[in-house]
């Protein structure tokens, strides 16, 4: 921040005149001490010499002394109260005192005496954005601006405080400004590539951040920016390389280290990374990011030796409103409904605050007929060989286009994939958004006259909440993408069921609860049933075995249910669990483990990544699939249960824990959900012991293939289809969101007219 410099014009005032000439001499030369020296000799030789007091305090301010150059600042002040240097000079000591408030007093007051200089107002306005003023703060960039339009500090310190509020579009706009007018400004060609890379421009991004590099080549927070540009570009060793650079010119920088720690998670190096946020946190105690982030990566690798410390931590977080943690990895600890939805409104924060974002603002959808076709917009970055992609495309070909428009809004990159192919030709149109900044994409949405704009993805990888804030949809609903509620101001409605969000559990969720009569959770009934299954011994499994199983992520795993399925293992003889795992950390401390529960290691057999046809004909290898808990398994269990594979499960409060439960009773086998741990290992070993029982139920899946509600999806889609229309009609009426309960769609019945709600005369005006 600029401050005064030390006052050159000595007044003639003997006997001091000679004295202050000479203090000037080595204020100049940076002699600090012998000109403070000769200050105070004027002072005490002529006590209303201002500029003396003005110019020591200058001095004490750069030696670092900011408490008493403020006073001397101020007995000028009292001297002369026009003197603006010496105004300037108490406002830069009561910054370095981080007295904000005060400093910013003094400008309010020392403005209006040079009412023409620029530098003040942006002075002033990096006051009000250490404050955390920011709306305030913009108001005084730009009135800087007003008074010198070629400003480039200005424009870049008001990008800042934009992009801060995370008003992004307007902010990329203020720092291209700003380095269209300096070239040579590093910081400002940075900060733009960060921005740009995050809202998908990488590219540009690129080149911007590299040009700051060129720059600033022994910047650290440039080569740190660099390095989050390169690895959202996907070149991970490059972003590490610029990480390790950035450390090697500045050591303790916190922020680089954790982001050295992401990218060496890309590179499955689970334990550097562990160290580097170690490191991070030992410079940056209160670093809350690196510590949520040090807990994710030792649940990833199965490490418990610091489990209940960790889940308490979390818990404690939540407790203190803390936004930095991650509401998968809550998910995957022993956590109350309660307890998430604080979660995930601590992390919404920002999103919610950012709402309606300054020059982005997007107008309703004008209503649409009742009668008409809803037209419906699906909005994901999965659109692509995933989980949930995998699920979507014989839901959007059994949409009734005589109720319903399908449009696909696909924020990932494009993909040549079968699936992706076929999502394309299920949707009446498919539009790409991947490469479009935010509010472009929301203006695309709202140009299309949405009705129901569903969000696939939930605030997971490569998600862009920010489009949702902007409401370029009436009506926005949660489905299927995230296990629970968003906690976000801009989402009307979660998809679910009875079982997966009974009613008493309806008080957790920020957005009203949508229960469709059968599961929440579509099927894909073209995925291929493998007819090539490979043999126990190409799988590495023991011939004669009885193969539990648990394809879960590792992470899902928590040390409860490990000692549980070790039981298990002592309790069937000639049985070995069979895990998916693609980490040698996480197989190495499951085996110790199981060492410490007596289990030899060769009862444990990892299942290595497999191409999606390939791990379907795996899982017919298997007897028995045992879910996780408390994060049950959701697509996977679909995929179990397609191929006849019994899953075993425990519900608990939670969404993630009663997925697997939704989907089992959908598919006929309600007896599989348990409700403890400890009905759940009786009943695993009771079906290991009797293989009539558990013949009867894989014959029992095998046909409801044909039958199954979880499996039949012009059921699905009917049902899904009311809901929408009902949220429609709401809607039309004027009226706010409210629970929706979907009654089981009889094909056979002929729609009564004459049973349904009346409509308001609102909505009557509106067709």
């Amino acid at each position: 921040m600029a401050r005064s410099q030390a006052t050159a014009h000595p007044r003639k005032i003997a006997p001091a005149d000679k004295l202050f000439t000479k203090a000037i001499d080595h204020h100049r030369a940076g002699r600090l001490r012998d000109a403070e020296k000769l200050y105070r000799q004027i002072c005490e030789l002529q006590p209303s010499h201002a500029e003396s007091w003005s110019n020591l305090g200058l001095a004490l301010l750069a030696r670092g002394v900011p408490a008493e150059a403020a006073f001397a600042c101020r007995r000028a002040i009292s001297i002369n109260p026009l003197y603006t240097d010496a105004h300037l000079n108490l406002a830069a000591a009561l910054q370095m005192s981080q007295a904000f408030d005060e400093a910013a007093d003094v400008y309010r007051q020392v403005i209006p005496l040079l009412p023409a200089r620029a530098d003040l107002w942006n002075n002033f306005g990096l006051i009000l954005t250490t404050q955390g003023r920011l709306a305030q703060s913009i108001l005084a960039f730009r009135e800087a601006l007003v008074l010198k339009p070629d400003f480039a500090e200005a424009y870049f310190n008001m990008a800042r405080a934009l992009a801060t509020l995370g008003w992004t579009e307007e902010a990329i706009r203020n720092y291209r400004h700003a380095v269209a007018l300096d070239q040579n400004h590093a910081a400002a060609f940075s900060n733009l590539g960060t921005l740009l890379a995050a809202a998908g421009h990488f590219a540009e991004a690129a080149t911007m951040s590299l040009r700051a590099a060129a720059l600033a080549p022994d910047n650290a927070e440039i080569l740190c920016n660099l390095g989050v540009v390169l690895q959202r570009q996907g070149k991970v060793n490059e972003a590490v390389a610029a990480y390790e650079k950035a450390l090697a010119i500045k050591p303790d920088y916190a922020a680089a280290l954790g982001n050295l720690a992401a990218g060496l998670q890309e590179q499955f190096k689970f334990d550097e990374a562990a160290a580097a946020l170690k490191q991070a946190i030992a410079i940056k105690p209160d670093f809350d990011n690196a510590i949520v982030e040090l807990v994710k990566i030792r649940r990833h690798i199965c490490d418990w030796s610091e489990y209940d410390a960790d889940h308490h931590k979390l818990i404690d977080f939540i407790a203190q409103k803390k936004e930095a943690i991650f509401m998968l990895l809550l998910m995957s600890f022993p956590s109350t409904p309660a307890q998430q939805l604080d979660c995930a409104k601590l992390a919404m924060k920002r999103l919610n605050e950012s709402s309606g974002r300054i020059g982005t603002e997007i107008e309703a959808t004008p209503d649409a007929k009742p009668s008409g076709k809803i037209r419906v917009g699906y909005l994901s970055t999965d659109f692509r060989d995933h989980p949930v992609g995998r699920l979507l495309p014989e839901l959007f070909a059994r949409h009734d286009r005589a109720k319903i428009e399908v449009i696909g809004y696909a924020l990932g990159v494009e993909d040549a994939g079968l699936l992706r192919g076929r999502i394309r030709q299920a949707c009446d149109s498919f539009v790409d958004l991947h490469h479009m900044p935010d509010a472009e994409a929301a203006r695309r949405i709202q140009a299309d006259r949405i009705d129901i704009l569903v969000d696939l993805t939930g605030p997971t990888i490569g998600s862009r909440q920010e489009i949702l804030t902007l409401r370029p949809a009436p009506v926005q609903v949660s489905f299927l993408g995230w296990p629970g509620s968003m906690g976000a101001d801009f989402i009307d409605y979660v998809i679910a069921d009875p079982f997966i969000v009974p009613r008493e559990q309806h008080m957790f969720y920020s957005e009203k609860v949508v229960h469709l009569p059968d599961c929440y959770q579509p099927s894909d009934p073209q995925r291929p049933v493998p007819s090539a299954i490979p043999t126990r011994a190409e799988c590495g499994l023991p011939e004669e075995a009885f193969v539990f199983c648990s394809f879960n992520n590792p992470n899902k795993i928590t040390p409860e249910i490990f000692d549980l399925w070790m039981r298990l293992l002592r309790r069937v003889e000639n049985s070995v669990l069979w895990l998916y795992c693609k980490s040698q950390q996480t197989i190495a401390n499951l085996n110790l483990r199981a060492k410490a529960h007596g289990v030899a290691a060769d009862r444990i057999i990892f299942a290595p990544v497999a191409q999606y046809d390939a791990y379907l004909g795996r899982l017919r290898q298997a007897d028995l699939f045992l879910d996780s808990h408390p994060y049950n398994a959701g697509a996977t269990c679909n995929d179990a249960l397609w191929v006849g594979l019994p899953v075993l499960t425990c519900a608990g409060e939670t969404y993630v824990s009663r997925m697997a439960g939704s989907l089992l009773r959908a598919a006929g086998l309600p007896e599989l959900v348990t409700h403890s741990l400890a009905d759940y290992e009786a009943l695993a070993v009771r079906l290991a012991s009797e293989p009539d029982l558990l013949a009867d139920l894989q014959h029992r899946l095998i046909r409801g293939r044909g039958t199954a509600p979880l499996f039949d999806m012009s059921r699905f889609a009917a049902n899904l289809e009311r809901a929408y229309r009902e949220i429609q009609d709401i809607r039309l009426a004027g009226e706010p969101p409210r629970f929706i309960a979907v009654e089981p769609h009889d094909p056979n019945a002929k729609r009564n007219r004459k049973n349904r709600p009346p409509r308001s005369m609102k909505q009557r005006a509106t067709a």
